[in-house]
């Protein structure tokens, strides 16, 4: 897989980087979103480049959904 730059999808942008990882042997996804206030946050995941696609898209789904949450209750905590 290729360098990807950021995107943006539903409130999130993305964005997915072969060799960023510890080791040069890894895929890294990084997904980063803002709160009411502006402040930037961040979650990144690395996956073998060998892996499922199924396996790495459900991974990315699961933590949208948890920074979903976190979103919400940062909204909601402001």
């Amino acid at each position: 897989m290729t360098h990807r730059p950021c995107q943006s999808r539903g409130g999130f942008t993305w964005s997915r980087n072969p060799s960023a990882g510890k080791t040069r042997n890894q895929l890294v996804y990084m997904l980063f979103w803002r709160d009411a206030r502006g402040k930037l946050y961040m979650v990144e995941q690395a996956f073998r480049p060998d892996e499922d696609r199924r396996f790495i898209a459900g991974e990315l789904r699961r933590i949208r959904n948890n920074a979903r949450v976190m979103r919400r209750a940062l909204r909601i905590a402001a």
